[in-house]
């Protein structure tokens, strides 16, 4: 079947299950196995459809009995029907399965919009860090594909292309219309990811076929420092790729970091805007919807931000002190 399906437990035991196939890693997750078969809460699943017709070994540590219900399935199990469950949000994007964060890697290609996040595909609670990912053609109605990016391939070398050393933390998402990189296969231009590999650091991975299969970069970490959350931009003006990145700095504090790089896999320190948090954001808008007048937003996850401009490398503020958005 496409799918491996087995049972988990919100107040479950946790153990790692790993699921290789031949000599590839192809899953590696910590999961929140319930003790006895009266303790399922509900029924998780782990993408297989690339091994369809070929064995997987499943090693999990779990009691015999919860082993026992492991399914190869083409179907998703569900306990109820699935997007009419009573606490279901029908409006906002909710992903099947599992506890979920952090919006990432939003960016548009080709008149389709993708939507990525942070998951923990075996549990309800923060766990794992995968990413999720969706598609729409309008913002309002999507379709959940399989996972982006996984986690914990703690170094393995034949490992499954979409794993990260460790955990995937948040980042961003863009397209490579110029083909700067070098890893453009065929006519689609290629898709690139930038995330925290809390294994590396700073970390890239891409897809050559609109999001439907990604690769874990080979050079990665692409950035080494003390922080997280990189935000990927190309800057035209500059004909070069700016990442904005929440960083820790002994002598300057929290801190954004400002990198740039014309190639994607090889990046310059720019600048740091001292006393920013976590999961940066900086954006260029018009002001009272004039083109020709703009100017750029830079933004942390503590709803805080500043007004000024920004020359592809330095961001200069307009005004001392930061303006609230909520609270």
């Amino acid at each position: 079947g496409k799918y491996i399906i087995f049972p988990v437990s919100n107040n479950g035991q946790r153990g790692r299950m790993t699921i290789v196939v031949g000599d590839q890693l192809v899953h590696n997750l910590d999961c929140d196995f319930p003790p006895n078969k009266d303790a399922i809460d509900w029924w998780t699943y782990l993408d297989m459809s690339e091994y369809v017709g070929k064995t997987a070994k499943v090693v999990a540590r779990a009691a015999p009995e919860i082993c026992e219900t492991f399914q190869s399935s083409d179907e998703i199990r569900h306990l109820q029907p699935l997007y009419d469950e009573a606490l279901r949000p029908q409006f906002h994007m909710s992903q099947m399965r599992g506890w979920n964060n952090d919006p990432n890697g939003m960016c548009s290609y080709d008149g389709e919009y993708h939507f990525f996040w942070q998951c923990n595909p075996a549990g309800r609670n923060w766990a794992n860090m995968y990413w999720g990912h969706a598609t729409s053609p309008d913002m309002v109605h999507w379709t959940e594909h399989d996972r982006a990016l996984r986690s914990f391939g703690d170094n393995v070398e034949n490992r499954h292309p979409k794993m990260a050393d460790k955990n995937c933390f948040s980042g961003s998402g863009n397209v490579d219309l110029g083909n700067t990189a070098g890893w453009q296969k065929g006519d689609e231009k290629t898709m690139v990811l930038a995330f925290t590999d809390t294994g590396c650091g700073e970390a890239l991975a891409y897809s050559n076929d609109r999001g439907e299969t990604w690769r874990y970069y080979e050079g990665n970490p692409v950035i080494k420092h003390r922080g997280r959350d990189p935000k990927l931009m190309w800057y035209e003006p500059g004909k070069h790729w700016v990442i904005a990145v929440y960083d820790e700095d002994p002598t300057v504090g929290r801190n954004i970091a400002i990198y740039t790089s014309t190639n994607l896999e090889e990046w310059e320190l720019a600048s740091k805007i001292p006393g920013y948090f976590e999961c940066p954001e900086i954006f260029e808008l018009p002001v009272d919807g004039d083109p020709t007048e703009t100017r750029w937003v830079i933004y942390a996850a503590d709803a805080q931000y500043a007004i000024g401009h920004f020359d592809g490398k330095r961001f200069a503020p307009e005004h001392e002190g930061k303006h609230r958005v909520h609270w």
